[in-house]
């Protein structure tokens, strides 16, 4: 695979204000592919936070609200992996001040936790990254991604 750099005129990002401030790389594919680096950065701006990413995908496959503990069976168990209180807590607690989750108190008087909006929206990009990444690894119907 050849990559080589658009040239300043026919760069994709050029407007009527100029180039991207930080130079605004695209590549070129051969063949004529495009590559948007701040594409790029949006998706790795995804993963800034490793746990992130399994608490969004393990509410978005409950399907509704969760308690703590059953958030933090959800996250072991799609991770394979035990993650202890405080860290849960912590990550919670960010995604909640980033608007992607939800504290609500179901019928027990108890905290719930749910995607917002925001948050449904990121789980389709992790949903979609994962299906670009391998289309057959996909559970049966329209579900969320199972978290690896």
């Amino acid at each position: 695979m050849k990559w080589t750099r658009l040239p300043a005129e026919r760069h994709p990002s050029r407007t009527s204000m100029g180039t991207r401030p930080w130079g605004g790389a695209t590549w070129v594919v051969a063949g004529g592919d495009h590559v948007d680096f701040q594409r790029l950065r949006d998706i790795d701006a995804l993963f800034a936070h490793r746990w992130d990413v399994f608490v969004i995908a393990s509410l978005a496959e409950a399907g509704g609200p969760l308690r703590f503990n059953q958030l933090a069976h959800a996250v072991s168990e799609n991770t394979q992996m035990r993650m202890i209180d405080s860290t849960l807590t912590r990550i919670k607690d960010r995604l909640i001040r980033a608007g992607l989750i939800r504290a609500t108190v179901d019928g027990d008087g108890h905290a719930a936790y749910a995607l917002t909006p925001a948050g449904q929206a990121r789980a389709e990009i992790i949903r979609a990254i994962t299906d670009a990444i391998d289309p057959n690894k996909r559970p049966a119907g329209n579900g969320p991604p199972r978290a690896a």
